[in-house]
């Protein structure tokens, strides 16, 4: 199991990332030149901010639901992966514009479910939910 010490270590090194907004479902492999794109931006979304406590606790059937709606991006990585010993596979964020700090919903055995981890920003989503979309709008895929 690869230990991570902060959730921006641990994303990146996520061997993939997908990105889903309502139909349209684009997965970016590493060392792609879009995979280096969504990392720049969110390194400049992370600037300043900090990891916070989390109280949020996922439940899979919800988050399955709630993915079919909005903007979500997904770290995947290719073994189990811990954070202050809660184990993931993958970390899922819903992008929102407004918000100024996410919940990271870890993916484990299969399941969106368990205890989140939090980051907290010193600015919104705005700027990273626009590159988001425009890659996912540029690609024109779908399922």
């Amino acid at each position: 199991m690869k230990h991570y010490s902060s959730i921006c270590e641990a994303c990146f090194h996520a061997k993939s990332i997908r990105i889903k907004q309502g139909k349209k479902e684009l997965v970016i492999i590493k060392n792609s030149k879009l995979y280096q794109e969504i990392l720049t931006s969110f390194e400049s979304l992370l600037e300043g901010g900090h990891e916070m406590p989390a109280f949020s606790v996922s439940l899979h059937h919800e988050t399955i639901e709630e993915m079919k709606k909005g903007l979500w991006i997904e770290f995947n990585f290719d073994e189990t992966s811990e954070i202050n010993g809660l184990p993931f596979s993958s970390l899922l964020i819903q992008v929102i514009q407004s918000f100024s700090g996410f919940n990271l919903i870890r993916q484990n055995d299969g399941l969106y479910q368990g205890r989140c981890l939090y980051y907290s920003l010193n600015k919104d989503m705005n700027e990273w939910y626009q590159v988001l979309v425009k890659i996912i709008r540029e690609s024109d895929v779908s399922f």
